[in-house]
């Protein structure tokens, strides 16, 4: 057998299959004397149980062996591309500077990932021992580090990279932007610098957005800005410096418990129980203790102890009864007949959600127990709670909001391998009362169900009658592509005129395809067909993302190179196509592109990618993110 990674394979595979069938014989034929034999550790023929052993384990390590060597040459390519190109940086400025910078890391972090990844792999161990490999050589390595110190030194002042990344990041914060933009953007950038260690320069950035906080004029806006700072303060583990800036600004904010039940939320991720429930007490308004106690019951219950999560829900159902509001009442005791449920009290979950007054609210709570009974494995006590749970929908005076319950109660009957022939029938004779041209929105979604299980014979008869919102028909396209009706799909897709509203159902049925292992190659091919920028630079974006997962470096980068050229187009480009009608849809784009170059570890086009970013706020983000992770490197 050939000495290849193919032959290697091969060998491994055909000595797996000689060990299923020793194995068989020892369980089959136990009482045989080859049986016996094998047994005792003898040699019968040229099959021994431990030398059998031994093969594999060799043949396993020859095989992971050319996977390293393969992995290692992939990585090697790809050091070598960018060991190429940091020779036609010109660095002349500080953006140049901090392109060379990262372009050199991108290197490095290639050869580190070669040697600790790879270990096994000849190139790991000739860069190991500083052989020359290509053009690596320990000189080649020190020369152009020692460039890129001296570049640090003249244009950023002697800073790392990722401290002189983060203060450009800080000054795309322009003086003159929208204070809410010019926050924001601060704030998020200061969370970075903490992620990164940066604790001194994250302080100073949030102190900054807090002064400009204190001269805007007081109202909705100034209240949503601290709400923001404080959360993000407290997300980057300032408590301290939370807690003193809550108690200097919290009497501005416009609901002073919401930002108490964020440091709720904090004790609970710490795995402080007690403060956790004295902070609910604390709570003065019965919604939020109602929910928070829900909160507390959850974290109970994926602990294990579920008699201190239902302990806890009584809590929960005793704060809600005393919610005046008869809607948000409802709410609560649905979720919290959810939550029983989840923890395994079947019969109390039953007993709550029966015992809401409110119809609609009571159905949806049924549901919602039903389907954790199936899920639980209880199928009859599901089955028959929803049974129960289509009786009542016929208290529902809406109509579609009734239509919406039994698609909801069909579809879980379904999943359980029940008929749904009654709620079925239901929705039909429901849809027959709509007067016309109305109810077109429940005849569309019952459309999508119809699809989802597959009866497509109905399913045209129902959309074309139907002005469908936009909402389902990009579900209902995502369905029928599932399905591989896509006649139906291009018959949807023709009916709309706007090239952008077809480009985003396009999207959704690449998205459907995509999902599905052996169709993501129809997925692909449609990419070529989408015709608005946006589209084309997020799935180019997404497709990198694939070849990234297949330690394809190469691949990706090159996909994501062509994402970046379809998101740089710009309204009136001169080579006539129609690029982005809004400057914040470019901007995101060209960030979900940045952050593919991130992704991959490709950090200086990350760093060029976001420099094309129009929008200033989103600019300072991407490069605060490329600075924290060029920190963590």
């Amino acid at each position: 057998m050939p000495d290849t990674d193919a032959g290697r394979a091969e060998r491994l595979q055909l000595l797996q299959q000689v060990d299923d069938r020793v194995e068989t014989i020892l369980s089959t034929y136990a009482s045989s004397d080859v049986a016996l034999q094998l047994i005792l550790g003898e040699t019968v023929g040229p099959i021994s149980r431990a030398g059998l052993a031994r093969a594999i384990e060799d043949a396993e390590a020859a095989l992971r062996e050319s996977v390293d060597d393969t992995a290692a040459r992939g990585l090697f390519v790809q050091a070598s591309l960018l060991l190429e190109e940091l020779d036609s940086i010109e660095v002349r400025d500080r953006a140049s500077a901090l392109h060379h910078a990262l372009a050199v890391r991108s290197i490095m972090q290639l050869v580190e990932q070669i040697v600790e990844a790879h270990e096994t792999s000849d190139l790991a161990m000739s860069l190991e021992a500083g052989t020359q490999v290509g053009q690596f050589t320990q000189a080649r390595i020190s020369q152009i580090t020692t460039q890129v110190r001296r570049n640090m030194t003249r244009y950023c002042n002697g800073d790392l990279p990722q401290i002189c990344l983060f203060d450009e990041a800080r000054a795309q914060i322009e003086p003159d932007m929208e204070p809410r933009q010019a926050i924001t953007a601060m704030v998020r950038v200061a969370s970075l610098r903490a992620l990164a260690s940066d604790s001194d320069g994250a302080l100073a950035l949030f102190g900054q957005a807090y002064e400009q906080i204190s001269d805007m004029d007081a109202g909705v806006t100034q209240s949503s800005a601290i709400d923001r700072t404080l959360r993000a303060q407290v997300n980057a583990g300032m408590l301290a410096e939370a807690r003193a800036r809550f108690t200097r600004y919290g009497g501005l904010l416009r609901d002073p418990e919401s930002f108490a039940m964020t440091m709720i939320e904090h004790h609970l991720s710490a795995g402080d129980g007690q403060a956790a429930r004295e902070g609910v007490l604390a709570l003065d308004d019965v919604r939020n203790r109602a929910r928070m106690l829900r909160r507390i019951a959850q974290v109970q219950a994926e602990a294990g102890d579920t008699n201190a999560a239902l302990a806890t829900l009584e809590d929960a159902a005793e704060a809600a009864s005393g919610i005046a509001d008869e809607a948000a009442r409802s709410r609560q005791m649905q979720s919290i007949a959810r939550s029983i449920a989840h923890a395994g009290a079947l019969r109390d979950a039953i007993r709550t959600a029966e015992a809401i007054p409110d119809p609609e609210g009571s159905t949806r709570a049924m549901a919602s127990v039903a389907e954790a009974a199936l899920r639980q494995g209880a199928r009859d006590t599901g089955l028959d709670l929803l049974g129960r749970a289509m009786s009542r929908t016929d208290e529902i005076e809406n109509a579609s909001t009734r239509i919406a319950r039994l698609i909801w109660i069909a579809d879980l009957q379904r999943q359980a391998g029940a008929v749904a022939f009654n709620a079925e029938s239901r929705i039909r004779d429901s849809l027959a009362a709509f007067a016309p041209g109305a109810g077109e929105g429940a005849r569309a979604s019952f459309a999508l169900y119809l699809s989802d299980q597959g009866e497509f014979s109905e399913v045209a008869r129902l959309y074309e009658s139907a002005d469908i919102p936009a909402l389902v028909i990009r579900d209902l396209v995502g369905s029928l592509a599932r399905h591989g009706e896509m006649d139906e799909v291009w018959a949807l897709l023709t009916r709309e005129g706007d090239r952008t509203v077809r480009d985003d159902l396009l999207s959704r049925v690449i998205a459907a395809l995509w999902d599905v292992e052996d169709r993501r190659h129809e997925a692909i091919a449609l990419i070529g067909r989408l015709e608005t920028p946006a589209q084309q630079g997020r799935w180019l974006t997404r497709l990198s993302g694939l070849f990234l997962e297949e330690q394809s470096l190469g691949e990706a980068r090159i996909h994501l190179h062509d994402a970046l050229q379809a998101a740089r187009l710009v309204p009136g480009d001169a080579n006539g196509m129609a690029g982005f009608s809004l400057e914040t849809d470019q901007s995101i784009v060209l960030s979900t592109v940045s952050e593919g170059y991130l992704e991959a570890g490709f950090l200086a086009d990350a760093y060029l990618a976001a420099l094309y970013v129009p929008d200033a706020g989103i600019r300072a983000v991407l490069l605060a993110r490329i600075a924290a992770a060029t920190s963590d490197r």
